[in-house]
């Protein structure tokens, strides 16, 4: 809810295209908005795509296997067409990606009506065992709620940055691992490209023919200042 109110607020008061890209651009400067593009393109899409595809296909596949976990191959499969068709959609007709999703939101909530639903009914004829001991366990130390809070991040994204550094960095600090040195890797290579593209205006006319192709077919509204590509 906070999170979709200071989308309202800042698409309110800065009422330009390019989403977290210009608002971050605003307010820290051309590098982080670009390292945001990088690890949006890079690692955070594609992840989250899958994510979604993965559990979408754990969940359909499953009834046809009863009683023994269906195999890897087969959901990776599921996975992969699933993609590939909602991309299809989305490149032919953005009305039919709106309605794709429009359906699979109501079908979600359709889901989720009948397992709260569901739930209920078990509590009220008594079946309690999966509650029994809830609360037991050990009590988590700092570093373990920053990881959860840092799990949360990706459905709930943009708290405040003081909040935002603290649990970015409590965990890597006590409990320091090669995986975070790994993503920060990830993250600085946007600079490679950064510095020669971006800061020094780097142009092939390979690239920017590629880049005038993918606009027109994708139908990609170009920007409005700071052009220095003409598409013909």
């Amino acid at each position: 809810m906070l999170g979709a109110l200071c989308y309202a607020e800042l698409g309110t008061a800065l009422p330009s295209s390019g989403g977290e890209y210009y608002y971050v651009n605003r307010g820290l400067g051309p590098i982080p908005a670009f390292l945001l593009l990088w690890i949006q393109v890079v690692c955070v899409l594609p992840m989250s795509s899958s994510i979604k595809a993965l559990t979408f296909a754990e969940y359909a596949v499953q009834p046809f296997y009863s009683g023994c976990p269906a195999p890897v191959l087969v959901k990776k499969g599921i996975a992969i067409a699933v993609i590939l068709n909602i991309s299809c959609v989305n490149c032919l007709s953005v009305k039919g990606g709106v309605w794709v999703q429009k359906i699979c939101t109501f079908l979600k909530m359709v889901a989720l009506g009948i397992i709260s639903i569901g739930g209920l009914v078990l509590l009220a004829k008594g079946r309690t065992e999966n509650l029994e001991n809830a609360f037991s366990g050990e009590i988590p130390n700092i570093s373990w709620i920053g990881q959860a809070f840092y799990q949360v991040f990706l459905p709930f994204a943009f708290v405040m940055v003081e909040a935002s550094f603290f649990l970015l960095l409590s965990p890597k600090i006590q409990e320091p691992e090669m995986e975070y040195f790994y993503a920060l890797m990830l993250m600085l290579g946007g600079l490679i490209f950064y510095v020669p593209f971006v800061h020094f205006k780097l142009h092939f006319q390979f690239f920017d023919k590629m880049t005038c192709f993918l606009q027109l077919v994708m139908e990609v509204s170009p920007p409005t200042e700071n052009t220095d590509i003409k598409c013909q």
